[in-house]
């Protein structure tokens, strides 16, 4: 019974992956129906086409999928972070802009990395979606020793930091280096480094 169970799954996300992508974009709302129902599906398959449709050349289509990816959640954290390091610019930034929607410490490693990524808008996305991260969970007891890095350190970060300020610091508390104690002055000197001291 679950074999024809799969298979009736799998045959629902080929029909919903064909209504992904029309020629003509005429029906908004099917085609935000089809996308809703592909991030309800627990098939691998679907997180598949879903990370596909990112890579879509339309804007549209990217965002429907960015949306459906995060309600999707952690799951698609793993096939997100592979195309972290993708050729094109817009799909890094789409990727990043993804991750800082899905609320989860699994995200951090990530969006750290995109931190090192060549396009301003990428690193800027990364920055914005750590900070949101590092805000929105800090008022909550850290998931485990990742988060409790990001919140000890993005308490003191400005809204434009630099992404090498925020890479080094969050890796230096990953390290247990920075502490509650000594947090503000690292950042600091760390700025002043750089010539950014505030």
């Amino acid at each position: 019974m679950e074999g024809k169970s799969e298979e009736a799954e799998v045959k629902r996300i080929r029909e919903l992956a064909e209504r992904l992508n029309p020629t003509y974009l005429n029906d908004y709302n099917a085609l935000q129906d089809a996308y809703s129902q592909m991030a309800k599906s627990k098939h691998p398959e679907a997180l598949f086409w879903l990370t596909d449709a990112l890579k879509n050349d339309r804007r549209l289509i990217q965002e429907l999928a960015g949306e459906a990816l995060v309600k999707v959640g952690p799951k698609a954290i793993p096939e997100l972070r592979k195309l972290i390091h993708h050729s094109k610019h817009e799909i890094r930034y789409n990727v990043a802009s993804t991750l800082s929607k899905i609320e989860h410490p699994d995200a951090i490693p990530p969006l750290i990395e995109a931190l090192e990524d060549s396009g301003e808008f990428i690193r800027e996305q990364a920055i914005k979606g750590l900070l949101e991260l590092g805000k929105k969970e800090g008022n909550q007891p850290p998931k485990d020793e990742r988060q409790k890095a990001l919140q000890l350190v993005c308490k003191y970060f400005r809204e434009k930091e630099e992404p090498h300020i925020v890479q080094k610091a969050y890796r230096a508390a990953l390290k247990g280096k920075v502490t509650e104690k000594n947090a503000r002055l690292y950042i600091k000197q760390l700025r002043a480094m750089k010539g950014n001291l505030k």
